[in-house]
């Protein structure tokens, strides 16, 4: 590639075309490099109906809102939303069944089981990834409704039973 760069520069007019070279060389996205000095960089731009992604994988419960793409430094920047949960314990199997939990674990207690619990609320919390890295995580297969749902299912949800004071 740096052949290709260094003749394009070169047929381009450019007299340093090797130290320029050099430079492009040493950028983590050189093409991108190359491009823009040669004038026919086209930014990345966010659509704002596809900003929104989701993890590929159906146990990550998360989904993201992509800020920024950085082309030259082949980084994106998004913020990552993840619903607030909480850990409880279940006494036994029909408990955990019926969602009958408590919040707090006693020692004088056997407790058949435990886990995370879905509360009320989401984090959002801003990431930086290379661009490949965040393309292999996410996909973009889910539109802003469902996002405008989900988050306000996030805000209001309830636990359906109560935790059981002890």
């Amino acid at each position: 590639m740096e052949k290709i760069i260094l003749k394009a520069l070169a047929l381009a007019g450019f007299k340093n075309a090797e130290e320029i070279t050099r430079v492009i060389s040493s950028t983590p996205n050189p093409r991108i490099a190359a491009e823009m000095i040669l004038g026919v960089f086209e930014p990345t731009v966010l659509d704002p109906e596809t900003r929104y992604r989701k993890h590929k994988y159906d146990s990550h419960k998360e989904f993201v809102e992509v800020l920024e793409i950085d082309d030259l430094a082949n980084t994106v920047k998004y913020n990552v939303f993840n619903q607030n949960t909480k850990w409880v314990y279940y006494l036994t199997q029909e408990d955990k069944e019926a969602g009958i939990y408590h919040d707090t674990k006693k020692s004088s207690l056997n407790y058949y089981d435990s886990g995370s619990v879905s509360t009320n609320g989401y984090t959002v919390n801003e990431r930086t990834d290379t661009v490949e890295s965040f393309y292999q995580s996410y996909t973009n297969d889910i539109c802003v409704d469902k996002i405008l749902e989900i988050t306000a299912a996030w805000d209001v949800h309830s636990i359906p039973k109560e935790a059981v004071a002890l």
